[in-house]
């Protein structure tokens, strides 16, 4: 046992998978969903870890997407998800915006991962 979890984080260190829009706009998601998560970990003063697929969804569509291969990029997102402490939502779940974000926020509920919103993991975690 190493003392970490996702291989690198502090286990008395939360994380939180972010779940939020993404193949509409990725710039324009991306920039949003960091503001998301500059809010939980500055509002927790890091004791929160926040998880940002976007910052690695661009090299899976060059890598993986494009080729046609969406299960690796599934089977990835879920293995994220199951490892993380917290699943936040970092929007209201709309199939017709993010069909993604439902199926994401649909398997944290079925094994069990607390679901919130941004301002509920910071007054849950503040100092």
């Amino acid at each position: 046992m190493t003392g970490y979890k996702l291989g690198f984080f502090p286990k008395d260190v939360v994380t939180a998978y972010i779940s939020y829009p993404y193949s509409d706009d990725p710039p324009r998601r991306t920039r949003e969903v960091a503001a998301i998560a500059s809010k939980i970990v500055l509002g927790t003063e890091a004791r929160v870890a926040t998880i940002v697929p976007h910052y690695v969804f661009d090299m899976m569509l060059i890598n993986f997407i494009e080729q046609g291969n969406w299960l690796f990029v599934i089977d990835w997102e879920l293995a994220v998800i199951e490892q993380c402490d917290l699943f936040v939502l970092g929007c209201k779940l709309d199939y017709e915006v993010s069909p993604g974000m439902v199926w994401e926020a649909g398997f944290a509920r079925r094994i069990g991962k607390p679901v919130l919103t941004p301002d509920e993991v910071v007054e849950a975690y503040k100092p």
